[in-house]
């Protein structure tokens, strides 16, 4: 795999939680010599002022060029699609080639110039076979105890078209890299809800990097109603990240493979001085679904549904030695306590309306 010319632009957007932010705008910095776009949708004054002194810091240089948006829109993809838009106007000003999204709950986990080349081997063999258009590559560890195992792999294959595995019948993410090609192509944008853009840009097959690259923060705070919602993880140290790579992983192995078993994040990535439940969950838990494909994904696994990711990675510190632990009990307790609430009162709804139209129905 010979040496790429190809210029990325790394794209960090986040909302609401400066360590989170912080800590991917670091990790692009830390593994890579590329510019960084890093934009934060502020979610109050009291946010503003908190982001206005982080960027403050001397520390990133030139290679980061901040921004800020308010975090608004009919929907949570409002701020968030405005702040893609305007890294690829940035992008498609200064000649990048790829960008490269990565939210503020994610972590950059390595990179090197052969995953460059690798990825201009990718985008010049689906161009051959698709012709010119929106085109992302998956970059993200997908996370075991969300996709609970065959309910993922199933549509995952090598093709031997692209030469790379692929996700049959996805569409375009919002964590991943885009060909600026393909975009001035089709004058992409970022529109609409996900589900819409998913719709609007679904294709039989995406291309995925032979090892991932970015990794979700498990178990994050999220933002809900213009507020912080769980315990944000903080780096044990000033500049430490807030994950890292399993001892033996080798960042640099690219290879096209037959083999199409996931590179599942519990089996790569673990906590970085703290700890939390294993297997993982990448997003907020306010709807119970999690707890049932956390029971299905122990299962498989064969660990106990309050097993932590230290019980596993046993150089781990343990969460009996004052380490942080999420997600913490009574978040949990209370997510549950809402979920299965909604669940009632969805329940009753559904009750109300079938009595009635049966009353009806009777009395026509």
């Amino acid at each position: 795999m010979g040496k790429s010319n190809s210029s990325v632009l790394h794209v960090v957007v986040g909302a609401g939680i400066i360590p989170y932010f912080r800590n991917a705008v670091e990790s692009i910095v830390r593994n890579t010599e590329d510019v960084v776009f890093a934009v934060y949708n502020t979610i109050s004054t009291a946010d503003a002022d908190r982001f206005a002194n982080f960027v403050a810091t001397p520390e990133f240089g030139d290679r980061v060029v901040f921004t800020t948006l308010g975090n608004e829109g009919a929907s949570k993809t409002g701020s968030l699609y405005d702040a893609y838009n305007l890294a690829i106007d940035y992008a498609s000003e200064r000649g990048f080639d790829y960008l490269n999204f990565v939210q503020g709950d994610c972590q950059l986990m390595w990179w090197n110039e052969g995953l460059v080349a690798r990825l201009d081997e990718i985008f010049s063999a689906v161009e051959e076979v698709d012709g010119p258009g929106v085109l992302c590559v998956g970059t993200v560890f997908p996370v075991f105890g969300k996709f609970v195992g065959s309910n993922f792999s199933r549509g995952i294959f090598f093709d031997t078209d692209l030469n790379c595995l692929a996700a049959a019948g996805a569409a375009v993410a919002d964590v991943g890299i885009f060909a600026m090609s393909g975009i001035r192509a089709s004058r992409f944008r970022f529109v609409g809800t996900e589900e819409e853009l998913q719709n609007t840009y679904r294709r039989e097959k995406v291309p995925m990097l032979d090892v991932p690259c970015v990794a979700f923060i498990p178990w994050p705070a999220t933002v809900r109603n213009g507020r912080v919602v769980g315990k944000v993880v903080e780096p044990t140290s000033l500049g430490s990240p807030i994950l890292r790579l399993k001892v033996g992983f080798r960042p640099d192995l690219i290879q096209p493979s037959f083999d199409t078993e996931p590179f599942w994040m519990e089996h790569y990535i673990a906590p970085n001085g703290w700890d939390c439940l294993f297997p993982y969950w990448p997003t907020s838990i306010d709807k119970p679904k999690w707890w049932k494909r956390r029971l299905k994904a122990c299962r498989q696994l064969g660990v106990k549904p309050w097993t932590r990711a230290s019980q596993v990675f046993t150089d781990s510190p343990h969460a009996g030695l004052g380490v942080q632990v999420v997600p913490v009990g009574k978040d949990i307790l209370l997510a549950l306590i809402g979920g299965l609430w909604r669940y009632f009162l969805t329940y009753q709804r559904q009750l109300f309306g079938s009595v009635t139209a049966r009353s009806r129905a009777i009395w026509r």
